[in-house]
């Protein structure tokens, strides 16, 4: 966090804080590896608390989105040696 005042007389003092900020709780999802033909699937959804214990009857919502990522070789002379890719997703719902 960073914080700059200005005083009456225009000067400036800055001010820089680090914080440690967790979520109350984290999400874990589990979907089966592989689903052949599938319209819809069902995960199981666990939540833990930031101690890393499972919390019971926490209310959430979650949104699954089907993103496919899209790499490919961008055309270069490779005089430095590195190859360059381009790459772009597309999600669809």
């Amino acid at each position: 966090m960073e914080a700059t005042v200005t005083g009456p007389d225009d000067q400036t003092v800055t001010s820089t804080k680090r914080v440690v900020a967790l979520p109350p709780f984290v999400l874990g999802l589990k979907v089966a590896r592989y689903l052949e033909r599938a319209r819809a699937i069902t995960p199981e959804v666990l939540v833990a608390g930031v101690d890393g214990q499972l919390v019971a009857g926490q209310e959430v919502t979650v949104r699954l989105l089907n993103r496919q990522w899209h790499s490919y070789l961008r055309a270069s002379d490779f005089s430095d040696g590195e190859a360059r890719y381009v790459t772009r997703w597309s999600t669809r719902r």
